[in-house]
């Protein structure tokens, strides 16, 4: 029902509106992904709005897609999923963490072809109760020139995702 309203909206030239029409299209794409996707393709092939200001909208929309790494949300947004990409091996500044602590990790990506990257790491950890939990981070979004190294590194806070306990006073 909110599409017509999102129609007259996309092309506003309020950073606030199109961000608001981005988060509901990102709202939309939970449940109706295919409808946000030829949306967004209807709106690029409109021109009604500029590049950069399209792509946030995209981005932003597509958000959820791209952390759970669904092809499809790659590909609209021009990332090549047959790109040769290499990746050193992981530098972890130390391997046991507990809550509070901070992981360090470095490693180094590099293309063979100008390609688009969007990188994202994951973080595994398991609940109180012993279910398991990944939650996905933004790193590093860039244009990878042939031969080029991409510094990929992160000063990474843990915190504990357990609701604290409830502090009652007198």
């Amino acid at each position: 029902m909110a599409l017509p309203v999102l129609e007259q909206l996309y092309g506003d030239s309020s950073t606030y509106v199109r961000t608001s029409v981005a988060n509901h299209l990102h709202d939309l794409s939970v449940t109706q992904p295919d409808l946000v996707l030829a949306t967004l393709q209807r709106w690029k092939v409109s021109g009604l709005v500029p590049d950069k200001h399209f792509a946030f909208i995209a981005r932003q929309a597509l958000r959820s897609r791209l952390k759970k790494g669904r092809p499809d949300a790659y590909a609209f947004l021009g990332y090549a999923p047959d790109a040769l990409v290499e990746l050193t091996p992981l530098v972890l500044e130390r391997t046991e963490l507990v809550d509070g602590d901070t992981l360090s990790f470095s490693a180094t990506l590099t293309t063979t072809r100008p390609v688009p990257v969007h990188v994202m790491f994951v973080i595994s950890s398991t609940t109180r109760t012993g279910k398991p939990r990944e939650k996905v981070y933004f790193l590093l979004r860039s244009t990878g020139k042939p031969g080029e190294k991409l510094p990929l590194a992160k000063d990474h806070v843990l915190r504990s995702t357990e609701v604290p306990p409830l502090k009652w006073t007198a």
